[in-house]
């Protein structure tokens, strides 16, 4: 059975790469279950996360590939970067981290030549990774992902930033966490995701996962749409 890690080396180095991340996730979101009543002490707890799942990624990654630089910040021009490198987002939705909820991922970021080749997100509490390569597809755990028939305006749609914004569908919700509910997008969960001035690289994002599952980018001025449906 095909699975992004057995696509390539690749994909491999990235899945073992986020799944070394496992017992520091997994500590500091049982510890965090015990702080919720000391905000100061939880927000240590949060750094040390950050510290210390950022160090594992990059020793993985740089173990497998010594010649490919890994960065823990995304360059502002990273659209420009003309080598090979892999980013690392330590956790996103680290609000949710930091409150003992389960709706966050770590992420390993492929880029080559200025495009978003491969990314990789895992989550240790449920368990689920997602991952895609260009002209490969997307991959939940081990099946193959594609975007839902559901009609937009009957579906579940996710929002993030500020502003007004656009009428798409009733059903709306925040999640503090813009990568996952881009793949719930991409595996059928969720009928879209609304961001109100996306970054070059959340962009970068978008597109690459809605290419390989199915669906649709829509730019409505400050606003970007991905969504099983173009929105006319």
């Amino acid at each position: 059975m095909k699975t992004f890690a057995n696509l390539n080396g690749l994909c491999y180095s990235m899945s073992k790469a986020v799944q070394n991340t496992t017992n520091v996730i997994m500590h500091d979101f049982n510890e965090l279950a015990h702080l919720q009543s000391h905000p100061h002490s939880a927000g240590s707890f949060q750094d040390h996360a950050v510290r210390m799942i950022s160090k594992q990624l990059a020793q993985s990654l740089e173990r497998s590939y010594k010649k490919i630089p890994v960065l823990i910040d995304v360059p502002a021009n990273v659209d420009d970067m003309g080598f090979e490198a892999f980013v690392i987002t330590p956790l996103s939705g680290v609000e949710n981290f930091m409150r003992h909820m389960n709706h966050f991922v770590t992420a390993v970021s492929y880029f080559k030549k200025g495009q978003l080749t491969a990314m990789l997100m895992f989550n240790p509490i449920t368990n689920e990774s997602f991952g895609t390569y260009h002209g490969c597809g997307g991959f939940y755990n081990h099946a193959r992902m594609r975007v839902s028939k559901r009609p937009i305006s009957q579906g579940m749609i996710a929002l993030h930033g500020q502003g007004q914004n656009p009428e798409v569908s009733k059903m709306i919700y925040v999640s503090n966490c813009l990568y996952l509910d881009i793949v719930y997008v991409c595996s059928g969960r969720l009928e879209g995701v609304i961001l109100h001035n996306p970054t070059i690289f959340e962009r970068m994002i978008a597109t690459l996962w809605s290419q390989e599952t199915g669906g649709f980018i829509t730019d409505m001025g400050n606003y970007t749409f991905l969504g099983n449906t173009k929105l006319s």
